[in-house]
């Protein structure tokens, strides 16, 4: 009777006899998306591990006139220098085709009053080979484009711009006379532009919202907008200032971010002067957006801006970058932005505004919901503190975060761990710094991540041109030794110090100071993970039924016939062996497990005469798994029941066999006293299952050579 114990090691083995994977399978090294750690690096790709996602970053240092996609492993992509040759740039948006939006400031530097942090004036069209596409200009004394812009689903461009006030107009609107400059004031405005293709000629405005068509204030009830403070949510009070914004400032509302929901239509807009995002509805018409249509669906951040709170309330602390989650994200719909903060760690906070199809949920008091953020992360010390910066949602839910002021990127997820690290390597001058120094390092306003599946890459050619940092090659063979190269010396890594490089290793993890051959491999092990000496020669039919070859024959001479007249291919005993060099395949009927003198152990057919098998194989060193201690005729690797008395008779287990009852009719399974179901197998049910021990001890000598652990295979301890 074979015990249930055993019956499960019988199992195991023949799962390994029978498996068509090999028992180390070995292939070639696969690049990793990213995999280094350059501690004394500054500039490049600086950090990455296994969570970084795959992708390209847009860069775009504020002192340089070209833009760079660069991917996961720091290596450019992509790059558009600009049509004008200007810098100052702000945003840089990739655009269906490889196209880039590119925002900076025009050259010659335009003479205007309207000069202040992230003036821009110029919006660039650029196609992926560098050619401009088209353009649009606005710096004059009443308007003048800042910040960001973005392009619209039907191909036109919106931008924030600021819109010139006069001090008188600005009291006559009911502002404060205390905090008006003689250079006036001014609110911001949303400017729509169709671009030449549309309109036969120059870009033209189609469609425009004006912050000073929705203003409330509470100082002179003579005046039209005149109401009592916080009765008006949905209006911007004109005398209100962030608590960390100077309040005579003309830049009043200094709104620094844009983001357009594709589904409903809204235009996100980060305010860093008031201290707050709203949401307008850009899905009505101009001549609508000038009354109480064009009103804040939204606002949130700051409820003391509508006299719904005070600064304990407040959320955004001039705060950049507002952005919807696309859909297909985690979370989408929802709300991130960068809370900068004036001194301490920056914030990125996730929000749900909740949209019925006509309007934005608000609490009883007139303040809308949420009153908390769903999800907020303070970042490590140093990222993005007061000035510019932001965050972007990635498809894993975790965060690309731009530190504007350290112009560097990161990945990171929402507990602040940094999975990719990247400093940009533009210094002032717009040139490139070095990999180890990074003196006078360039600013970003911010960043952007773009993932291989993005649509806007379609029909892209992405061609790797090299790095923007320089270093020392420490191993200038011309290898690409990016993504091998951990440290950042220019050399690939050798991990396991076998004398072969990662990036040719097929087994990356050889204990120390093991032989291995030119793929890093152990040499009994092929490369391919099968047995070079194991190979069939000849032509060697197989008949079982079907059209298939055999599927357990062993080695045999050329034109040697296998026949089992069953479905499967097996003998009953599972085992074929050759009967001493005459090429006959013969049954195997030994089911002591032990090897018989004179054949193979790994394939039990019979040696011919030539030197002894260890000059030509290398010796293995087994553990003493194939040893017979208790010298029951029953190898330790298949001895269950080690330590038998001398002389006892034992099963193929290796344990004393018990002496059965008689034989009664009945069912095959009985019931003990305690209800459990004993199943007895009889020796013909054990040899039905085609198990050999000649073929177990073969699998298990492989087993061994492989490095398997048999007390793992067998469900016990080693």
């Amino acid at each position: 009777m074979i015990t249930p114990r055993a019956t499960a090691a019988l199992f195991v083995l023949m799962l390994l006899l029978t498996t068509s994977a090999p028992l180390a399978a070995a292939a070639p090294p696969e690049a990793p998306v990213c995999e280094m750690m350059r501690m004394h690096a500054k500039s490049g790709v600086l950090y990455c591990d296994d969570r970084t996602v795959e992708g390209y970053a847009i860069v775009a240092a504020m002192e340089d006139t070209d833009t760079f996609l660069v991917d996961q492993r720091g290596e450019v992509m992509l790059t558009w220098p600009s049509p004008s040759g200007t810098e100052g740039t702000t945003v840089a948006r990739l655009l269906d085709g490889g196209r880039l939006l590119r925002a900076s400031v025009p050259s010659p530097t335009p003479t205007t009053d309207l000069s202040a942090g992230g003036e821009t004036g110029l919006i660039e069209i650029i196609a992926h080979d560098g050619s401009l596409v088209w353009s649009i200009e606005l710096a004059t004394d009443e308007y003048r484009f800042h910040h960001d812009a973005l392009m619209l689903p039907n191909g036109n461009v919106v931008a924030i711009a600021w819109e010139y006030i006069s001090r008188d107009d600005a009291i006559a609107l009911g502002r404060d006379e205390a905090n008006v400059m003689e250079r006036g004031l001014w609110a911001d405005a949303l400017l729509e532009y169709a671009p030449p293709v549309f309109t036969g000629g120059e870009p033209q405005l189609v469609w425009s919202w004006h912050a000073k068509d929705h203003l409330t204030q509470s100082l002179d009830s003579g005046k039209p907008n005149y109401a009592v403070a916080g009765s008006q949510p949905t209006r911007l009070d004109i005398n209100y200032r962030g608590p960390n914004n100077v309040p005579s400032d003309p830049d009043w509302m200094h709104c620094n971010g844009l983001d357009h929901d594709p589904i409903n239509d809204h235009l996100l807009v980060s305010c860093r002067g008031t201290e707050e995002i709203f949401i307008v509805d850009h899905g009505i018409p101009t001549r609508a957006a000038e009354g109480s249509d064009g009103d804040l669906l939204w606002r949130w951040g700051n409820p003391a801006a509508y006299g719904r709170g005070n600064e304990s309330d407040q959320y955004t602390v001039t705060q950049h970058d507002a952005r919807f989650i696309p859909q297909g994200y985690p979370h989408a719909g929802d709300i991130t932005v960068f809370s900068n903060g004036v001194t301490g760690d920056s914030t990125v906070h996730r929000v749900s505004p909740v949209w019925n199809g006509s309007a934005y949920a608000s609490f009883p008091n007139g303040s809308f919901a949420p009153y908390a953020p769903q999800q907020s992360v303070q970042l490590p010390s140093g990222w993005g503190p007061r000035f510019m910066s932001g965050a972007q949602t990635l498809s894993t839910g975790d965060l690309f975060v731009t530190d504007a002021m350290g112009a560097r990127y990161a990945q990171m997820d929402w507990n602040g761990s940094i999975a990719w690290e990247y400093n940009t390597p533009i210094n002032v001058y717009g040139t490139s710094s070095d990999r180890d120094r990074r003196l006078a390092p360039s600013q970003v306003f911010r960043g952007e991540f773009i993932e291989p599946t993005d649509a806007r890459l379609n029909g892209v050619t992405l061609t790797p041109s090299g790095y923007l940092e320089t270093w020392t090659d420490a191993c200038d063979d011309g290898e690409h030794d990016i993504p091998w190269d951990k440290d950042g010396d220019g050399c690939i890594d050798d991990d396991d110090d076998d004398g072969v490089l990662n990036n040719v290793d097929e087994c990356p993890e050889s204990p120390f100071g093991a032989e291995v051959d030119e793929l890093g491999c152990p040499p009994a092990i092929n490369p391919n993970g099968t047995d070079e000496g194991n190979e069939t020669e000849g032509n060697t039919t197989g008949t079982n039924g079907t059209d298939d070859p055999p599927s357990n024959t062993s080695d045999v001479d050329d034109n040697a016939t296998v026949e089992d007249g069953s479905d499967n291919g097996a003998s009953s005993e599972n085992e074929t062996s050759v009967d001493n060099g005459t090429g006959n395949a013969t049954t195997n009927e030994n089911n002591s497990g032990i090897v018989e003198e004179g054949t193979n152990a790994n394939t039990n057919e019979t040696l011919e005469e030539g030197p002894p098998a260890e000059e030509n194989e290398p010796t293995v060193d087994t553990g003493g798994a194939l040893d017979d201690d208790d010298m029951d005729g029953v190898v330790n690797i298949l001895d269950l029941c080690a330590g038998t008395p001398a002389d006892t008779e034992v099963d193929a287990t290796g344990c004393a066999v018990q002496v059965e009852p008689p034989a009664v009719d009945g069912p095959p399974s009985t019931t003990d006293d305690k209800g459990d179901t004993t199943i007895t197998t009889s020796e013909d049910d054990a040899a039905a299952a085609g198990v050999g021990i000649g073929a177990m001890a073969a699998a298990l000598a492989v087993a061994v050579v492989a490095g398997v652990g048999v007390g793992l295979l067998l469900g016990r301890r080693p």
